[in-house]
């Protein structure tokens, strides 16, 4: 498997592979980057610590010399170093060339100022031209048809009339509206020198006009022609080429005392693909040869921004017998250690731009959120503190060119962001990925969720890459903000915080935040959560484990009231009850002793919550629904209990089995398959009443389909409308005229309704697969008049695969719509 090339923020098997190799050497990411597959901050540190063992340059991705050691035997020694190149960032004429051997790396060395004129332009020299016929275009290595502008001239002695050698030749823009170095070259021993421009060098200077360019001639230092003595028009040049004639006199012209020869400059800025900028770091130029390198130039340091600009004269060049730079740069860290090398610029131009990119192919345009904060913060900054109104934000997306969708995301983010102390870039990640402008919502997510938007929005670019490094830091601040608001009540004046409720079981706020992050970390079921949690000492050495299971279902059963929570508290530390499941055996009546009673002084009541026009019926409708949850999340304990009290034939047996069978639960196994699965289950069950207790909680078991209060259960078994079939037959008008007394009208009404839905989807299971309307498709023989006529014919009929095929008569023909 090819692991050349990865680096920071990839997935995939190829990570997983270079997890395992680095592990066989000692060298461990993190679980969660392995369990993941993810290049993250703990695999770039394992990398960076097996390319120093093995005396590789410290580039914290895997480059070849790292990927081939690691495809070798954990044992294998290191062989010779072997730099690997950087990314050059150049436009269609930049030439790629051959990288060149790393040389020692260069101290860094005080910046030199970077020139006021900032050059945006990317420019390069042509590569490996072949000449037309008409001399006027190249054609590139890679076939590119590019256009040229050549001047041919000789530069004369005006007294001898002979060549002058040696002499300096510049161009530059006669309207001085480019301040940079067009060209320099060297006259030969004839004083004849050669310009080529080629187009896309001089739209990166110019833009999308030909400029008229002027000739400097330098002896040394000491300029020789006025600047403005012949000119160059670029587009007047004849296809094969300006010819042209400099003449130079043996003194400078007066005006030549401040004029100096003009070095050449390559400039550009060192950046990683995905974090960004890269200051602080060493540029290093030279000019390779074929077994040499000369360094052009003073190394510089990048600025904030990751700039640098580098000029060297062409003197070093000069005995190579070339006059312009086959150019690459060097990339070093602050710490001296070589992590990128650019490609061969062959035939550098004066005026070069190039660009650095570590760790992938180009550098990236400003992220999504760094447009986005361009185009809106200067007009959102006068209502900064309010809200803006859906007028408002539709005019910011008029104005601005954005989707309205992103204008309130924006704000959305701005507005937790502030609320919470988190930088905006990372809260806007997340609520993009969630789609919601919640605060609570957004910080409900799971952390797992909440870390693949914040690595997906930095591979994307929808926030800077430079943010990566604090991704880490970001993921905790992000998790201490959703403990802080899980533990916030989201309706203060209504519902007590949850940590008022673990205070009544937990000793210190600690605690309860530990519990809380346990929770947000889990995937599973609650069963494998209590276990997990059993397993941390904070929770194990206070032994409030079943405590706090408890108090986090009643809190939930109870509709987040405190007093009753604290009541329930006491009930299970006086014995009255033991677990939550208990608590499906208290009646209405129960439930409103309770309602009633008072805690250390303070009436339990009932939550806010609840409506009712007095504090009785308020009472009465709390006691009711708390009755009701509780039987339906315990149905077997609350019917045994409910059939205990009963004096229904079969009920006290039928609570007995119920009591003797703890493993039987409604809901979850039928009970003619317990049954069948545990012969002796009916033990405990007097022989005279075994049958009547089967057909008594068969008829619970069909009811419960309807309903799980067993008050309302009870007039159903008296009638002996033990099933949905029963109710549905009988008709929903007939139903609800006779019960709507006994059970009250909208129960009446659900049952009906229930008992249709159910009835009707039988009755369609029925059709659908029981033989007596789906009989097995069978072939008829032929009578026996077919043996008088033909005895052979008729037996030849009955062969295997004769059968239905000639004389028989195939059923299921018959059944077939028309």
């Amino acid at each position: 498997m090819n692991l050349t090339g990865l680096g920071a923020g990839d997935f995939g098997d190829e990570v997983a592979w270079l997890h395992e190799e680095l592990a066989k050497r000692g060298l461990d990411a993190s679980v969660d980057e392995q369990k993941r597959k993810f290049f993250g901050p703990t695999t770039r540190e394992a990398v960076r610590k097996f390319q120093t063992i093995h005396g590789i340059s410290q580039s914290c991705e895997v480059c070849e010399k790292t990927a081939a050691l690691l495809a070798s035997q954990p044992a294998a020694s290191p062989s010779a170093e072997l730099t690997p190149p950087a990314k050059t960032l150049a436009n269609e004429s930049r030439q790629p060339g051959v990288v060149g051997s790393a040389g020692p790396a260069q101290p860094p060395q005080p910046s030199i100022p970077i020139p006021v004129f900032e050059f945006e332009h990317q420019v390069s020299a042509v590569r490996s031209p072949v000449v037309n016929g008409d001399g006027s275009e190249r054609q590139t290595a890679d076939g590119a048809i590019t256009k040229i502008f050549y001047a041919f001239g000789r530069v004369i002695h005006c007294q001898t009339r002979t060549g002058v050698s040696g002499l300096r030749v510049e161009t530059w823009d006669k309207a001085a509206l480019c301040p940079e170095l067009v060209d320099c070259t060297f006259t030969d021993d004839e004083g004849q020198f050669e310009i080529a421009l080629s187009e896309p060098y001089l739209v990166a200077l110019f833009g999308d006009h030909y400029p008229e360019l002027v000739f400097r001639i330098f002896r040394g230092d000491q300029f020789l022609q006025h600047r403005d003595s012949i000119s160059w028009n670029l587009h007047a040049t004849p296809s094969r080429g300006l010819l042209l004639r400099i003449y130079v006199g043996s003194d400078p012209p007066s005006d030549a005392s401040s004029l100096r020869p003009t070095p050449a400059v390559v400039r550009g800025r060192a950046a990683h693909a995905i974090k960004g900028p890269l200051p602080g770091h060493t540029v290093t130029a030279f000019d390779q040869n074929l077994r040499a390198q000369t360094q052009l130039g003073t190394p510089v340091i990048t600025n904030e921004q990751g700039r640098f600009a580098i000029s060297y004269t062409p003197e070093p060049l000069l005995p190579f017998g070339k006059d312009k730079a086959d150019l690459f740069l060097r990339l070093t860290d602050p710490r001296g250690v070589e992590i990128a090398r650019t490609k061969v610029i062959c035939h550098a131009p004066s005026t070069s731009s190039v660009d650095i990119v570590v760790g992938g192919d180009a550098l990236r345009r400003p992220s999504e959120f760094e447009r986005l904060s361009l185009a809106l913060l200067p007009r959102i900054r006068v209502a900064r503190g309010t809200d803006l109104s859906e007028e408002e934000v539709h005019l910011l997306a008029c104005s601005t060119g954005l989707t309205e969708s992103l204008v309130k995301t924006f704000l959305a983010s701005a507005r937790i962001a502030g609320k919470s102390g988190i930088r905006h870039e990372f809260i806007y990640a997340i609520v993009r990925a969630a789609g919601v402008t919640d605060r609570r919502t957004v910080f409900s997510q799971n952390p797992a969720t909440q870390r693949r938007a914040l690595e997906a929005a930095l591979k994307a670019n929808v926030i800077p890459g430079r943010l990566f490094d604090l991704l880490e830091d970001a993921l905790h601040k992000v998790e201490q903000a959703s403990i802080d608001l899980a533990l916030e009540s989201p309706n203060p004046s209504a519902v007590p915080s949850l940590l008022e409720v673990l205070r009544t079981v937990l000793p210190t706020d600690a605690a309860a935040r530990e519990f809380v992050s346990v929770q947000r970390q889990h995937q599973g079921s609650s069963k494998y959560f209590w276990a997990r949690l059993a397993e941390r000492s904070t929770f194990a050495s206070l032994g409030v484990l079943e405590s706090l299971q408890f108090v986090i279902q009643i809190d939930a059963a109870t509709r987040h009231h405190l007093p009753m929570v604290r009541a329930l508290q006491r009930m299970r530390v006086s014995g009255r009850i033991r677990t939550s499941r208990d608590l499906a055996r208290l009646t209405e009546s129960d439930w409103a002793s309770l309602i009633d009673s008072s805690i250390d002084g303070t009436p339990v009541g009932t939550p806010n919550a609840i409506v009712g026009a007095t504090p009785t019926e308020k009472a009465s409708k709390y006691a009711s629904a708390l009755a009701e949850t509780m039987e339906h999340a315990f149905p077997t304990v609350a019917m045994s209990s409910r059939m205990s009290r009963d004096t229904l034939p079969g009920s006290m047996a039928s609570a007995n089995f119920l009591d003797t069978n703890p493993s039987f639960e409604f809901g979850k196994i039928r009970l003619s398959r317990y049954l069948a699965d545990n012969p002796r289950a009916l033990t405990a069950v007097q022989a005279d009443q075994r049958k009547g207790v089967i057909e008594h909680l068969s008829a619970v078991e069909r009811l419960l389909n309807l309903t799980h209060r067993y008050q309302y259960m009870r007039p159903l078994l008296i009638d002996r409308l033990l099933s949905a079939q029963a109710i549905h037959r009988m008709g929903k008008n007939r139903f609800v005229e006779k019960y709507a007394g006994l059970l009250g009208s909208d129960v009446a009404v659900s049952i009906a309704a229930k008992a249709e839905k159910v009835g009707t989807a039988a009755l369609a299971l029925f059709v659908r697969y029981h033989s007596a309307t789906n009989s097995t498709a069978a072939y008829v023989l032929p009578g026996i008049e077919g043996f008088k006529k033909d005895p052979q014919g008729y037996l030849d009929s009955l062969k295997p695969g004769k059968i239905g095929a000639e004389g028989g008569v195939d059923r299921r023909a018959e059944k077939e719509p028309s």
